[in-house]
């Protein structure tokens, strides 16, 4: 079963979920919407072997909803992997809160599965909705470069453990067979207690539902035709 930065990275943003402020009635508008148009897929997906997962390819993307403790859907998370070769990835990740919605594309060297502290980020460019786009300077990619290894770096599992298969429902589908993991991180300190679901047909991390003490992310789409969205946003 694949449980990694991705995965860890997903437990973080449902961690942080609950924080968001509501001050822009636009996006607060937008968000609304989008909320609004999650509906469960009446799709099913057969129970298969961790080792079926597929490997990382080009055009492999993910949409997870991220919602607070109270079950409210507070932003969506849509990863897309639009290159890999021998030892890069370019990705662009798209986040939609109440205060955000931008896109943002990195290219990166991933270093070895599970070591944090080999990630390193060669190129950022990043777009809020209608407006320019940035791309960070040497020093801007320096400094965020290192406040997120130190992040990353700072989550400590504490000890992964297997529950077995289960059926899961989310707004992607029904996924048969998904293997359970309860978890326990520490960050910087705080503890996270948390479960994922993950499973093969699930490109990227596998995860299809992830929970913790803060709240929960829920698969709600996927595919495997990934295209940039920058230049349109």
């Amino acid at each position: 079963m694949r449980l990694n930065k991705s995965s860890a990275i997903l437990f973080l943003v449902c961690f942080f979920a609950g924080s968001c402020a509501t001050s822009n009635p636009a996006l607060i508008a937008a968000m609304d919407q989008e909320a609004a148009r999650v509906r469960q897929k009446d799709q099913s997906y057969a129970a298969g072997d961790s080792s079926d997962h597929k490997a990382l390819a080009a055009g492999q993307w993910t949409k997870y909803s991220v919602s607070n403790e109270k079950g409210q859907i507070v932003s969506f998370v849509t990863t897309r992997l639009l290159e890999v070769d021998e030892r890069l990835r370019t990705t662009e990740v798209e986040m939609q809160s109440k205060d955000i919605h931008s896109v943002s594309e990195f290219v990166m060297d991933p270093g070895e599965e599970g070591d944090f502290k080999d990630i390193e980020i060669l190129r950022a460019v990043t777009k809020e909705k209608g407006q320019e786009a940035h791309e960070l300077s040497e020093i801007e990619l320096a400094i965020g470069g290192a406040f997120w290894k130190n992040i990353l770096k700072s989550v400590q599992p504490e000890h992964f453990v297997s529950q077995g298969k289960e059926e899961v429902r989310v707004p992607a589908g029904t996924f048969l067979g998904a293997d359970k993991v309860d978890s326990s991180l520490d960050v910087t300190g705080k503890k996270i207690h948390g479960s994922a679901w993950i499973h093969p047909a699930v490109p990227l991390s596998g995860a299809v539902k992830t929970v913790n003490d803060h709240g929960k992310s829920e698969l709600v789409d996927f595919g495997f035709d990934a295209k940039s969205t920058m230049a349109q946003f």
